[in-house]
């Protein structure tokens, strides 16, 4: 049987032991840029999921950074602060939402009796399909504290 029982090797592994617990966790992540928590939203409307819905977290005051992310079939959101679902920086945040289809152009010819030139080059505008208060977050009146990482989803529930 070996022993080592040197003086060094002791000290060295005690010296490692109270150093362990503060080398790691703590501080910023090591990409260098602020700390994120895994942060949830769930959007409904009149009660029904949002799907596609646009989420915008805005920082208000000092500190946080904007976040955003896409309402999947059941209205939830995973956010996206400096890439895909990274999280959201802790703080307060104002919330936008918003939903917009672009709808398709009529495929008329030339050829066809109804064509109209002039209307031909314009592009179908953009129809907002949530009411127009909550794509700002200035005006949406929905606001949201993120502390910590949440397993269940934050509920934004806009009135129609």
């Amino acid at each position: 049987m070996v022993r080592n029982d040197s003086p060094f090797l002791m000290v060295f592994s005690v010296a490692l032991l109270a150093i362990a617990p503060l080398t790691g966790g703590c501080g910023a992540p090591p990409d260098g840029r602020p700390e994120r928590v895994a942060f949830q939203a769930r959007v409904n409307m009149g009660g029904s999921p949002v799907e596609g819905a646009v989420v915008v977290l805005s920082p208000q005051g000092v500190g946080g950074a904007a976040a955003s992310g896409i309402a999947d079939s059941q209205g939830v959101v995973r956010f996206n602060t400096f890439e895909a679902q990274d999280g959201v920086v802790p703080g307060d945040y104002g919330v936008s939402v918003m939903k917009t289809v672009v709808p398709d152009a009529p495929a008329i010819s030339p050829d066809d009796p109804a064509y109209d030139p002039v209307k031909a080059g314009r592009a179908p505008q953009p129809k907002d399909l949530l009411p127009a208060r909550y794509k700002s977050a200035a005006t949406s009146g929905l606001t949201v504290s993120v502390i910590a990482a949440t397993q269940v989803p934050h509920e934004i529930n806009l009135d129609p």
